[in-house]
């Protein structure tokens, strides 16, 4: 016999058994033991073939919850950083809102009509230590005009132009401001010393002048330029100088000058008084 002919009877043989065998087990129930002990082993293969469809199931999903977490983290972060700027911005409001009311109370207690300006630029030079307000000639502003704080006094208008005023600093070098020392009644000038550095020389004070550091100076109203008993500095050190009879003093102003953002400009009923 040919191979061909040996293939065509194997497969012949082949065939009718698998007829057999489906005949059978579609008339009897003769392979159901056999198809029980056979569903094992073709289970386990289902089972290992669907392992890395399960493994791609679990996959995916793992990364979309790991991009929906980063998207989220995201918004979070985000919506922090927002709450954070308005915090600041709150912030900012309270110490604007502080420091209006207390300039409304200085005010009320001053005698003296007073303006209320926003600075709009502080120019400290080798030069000129002046600040720059709102408030100019449609507003009644004058030069000679005192300008102060809540705190204490801030210097002088010296330019007056439409909308706006330059104030020059207690501290600019051109500066004199007749004082008094607080708790002893002793008299003196302070002298601005201009620069970057915003404090005031005390050049007229002997070695016996009842003075101590961390004495009040208040403005003592001589001259007519500023109004008295306005706080204006605190003294800083005094040291004995070789040279001559008079002490070293330095004092350093109560209003912080670098950081004003609201001044009040006072006017005076006799405006003759100025130079």
């Amino acid at each position: 016999m040919s191979g061909a002919n040996a293939t065509a009877a194997s497969w012949f043989v082949v065939s009718c058994l698998a007829i057999s065998i489906l005949v059978t087990d579609r008339q009897t129930d003769w392979l159901v033991g056999v198809r029980t002990v056979l569903s094992f082993p073709l289970g386990l293969v289902y089972t290992v073939a669907e392992v890395p469809y399960a493994l791609y199931v679990r996959v995916d999903k793992a990364l979309e919850v790991s991009i929906d977490t980063e998207a989220a983290y995201q918004q979070l972060r985000a919506e922090y950083a927002g709450l954070r700027a308005e915090a600041l911005k709150i912030g900012a409001l309270e110490r604007e809102n502080n420091e209006l009311r207390s300039l409304l109370g200085v005010s009320k207690a001053t005698r003296m009509e007073t303006k209320y300006a926003s600075v709009m630029d502080i120019s400290v030079s080798s030069f000129r230590q002046q600040i720059v307000v709102d408030r100019g000639l449609i507003d009644g502003v004058y030069e000679g005009q005192v300008a102060i704080d809540a705190v204490g006094l801030v210097g002088l208008v010296t330019e007056v132009m439409v909308n706006r005023a330059r104030v020059r600093l207690l501290t600019d070098g051109d500066v004199a401001i007749p004082l008094m020392f607080e708790r002893s009644g002793v008299r003196t000038m302070g002298i601005g010393q201009g620069g970057s550095n915003y404090s005031l020389k005390l050049p007229f004070l002997t070695r016996n002048s009842d003075i101590h550091e961390g004495d009040l100076l208040v403005s003592s109203g001589l001259g007519g330029r500023y109004p008295e008993g306005y706080p204006v500095a605190i003294v800083e050190s005094i040291s004995e100088s070789t040279a001559h009879s008079f002490l070293e003093v330095t004092a350093q102003p109560v209003v912080e000058l670098d950081k004003l953002a609201h001044v009040l400009l006072l006017s005076s009923t006799d405006q003759d008084a100025q130079d």
